[in-house]
Parts: C-alpha cells; sequence; structure tokens
C-alpha cells in the first residue's frame, strides 16, 4: 500500500480524490473468504474487517456527503421554522377554507 506522503501528494494535484488505501483488499479471493466466514470472525482478520459493512445507526444523527442528516426523519413544525401558522388550530373545514382562498387568488388575479 502506497504511504501518506504519496496518498496525499496525489490528492493535491489531481482533480478527483484518490480512493482509500483499502480498496486493494477488495479482491476476489478476500470476497470469496467473507463469504465462507461469519462476520464475526472476518472483523478479527485485518484483511477481511473492511469488507464487513458497518451497523446502520438507530438514533441520532450521521455525516454523509458532506451534511449531517437525522436518521429519524421529520417534518419540522411551522412554529419551529418562525414561520406564523395562518389558519386556526383543531379541525378545519377545508371546504370553506378552499373557496375563501380561491377568491382571494381571483381577486388578486382580476387586481392585475
Amino acid at each position: 500500500m502506497p504511504d501518506q506522503s504519496q496518498s496525499a501528494g496525489q490528492q493535491l494535484d489531481a482533480s478527483y480524490p484518490a480512493p482509500p488505501d483499502y480498496y486493494a483488499l477488495f479482491t476476489d479471493s478476500n470476497v470469496a473468504r467473507l463469504a465462507s466466514t461469519e462476520a464475526e470472525a472476518a472483523l478479527d482478520d485485518a484483511e477481511l474487517k473492511f469488507l464487513v459493512p458497518p451497523e446502520p445507526p438507530l438514533s441520532g444523527s450521521y455525516a454523509g456527503f458532506g451534511r449531517l442528516w437525522q436518521v429519524q426523519d421529520r417534518l419540522p413544525t411551522l412554529a419551529e421554522q418562525n414561520i406564523p401558522q395562518l389558519y386556526s388550530e383543531g379541525p378545519i373545514d377545508r371546504i370553506t377554507e378552499l373557496k375563501r382562498l380561491n377568491h382571494s387568488i381571483l381577486f388578486e388575479f382580476l387586481d392585475l
């Protein structure tokens, strides 16, 4: 495997970053050895431990593509985003609200 100074030099003058050093461990023989052994035994082997994928995160956040992502996706509320809520809390009569919205859009269009 190349040493760190060669790897760092390649990344400075290359338009794409160099692959990680452990890419050379993904050979046909190592993949076949991984298939024949169990995951726990593969973690003890220095050549096979990079071939076993990590466990997915169950809570919190993780980093990917230069950003932090939440494991549990949820939409933030309007109050959390500091956006005023234009309708009242509780049950809403959708037909009345849609008619009011339609009248407002038509009035603004005719006012142009």
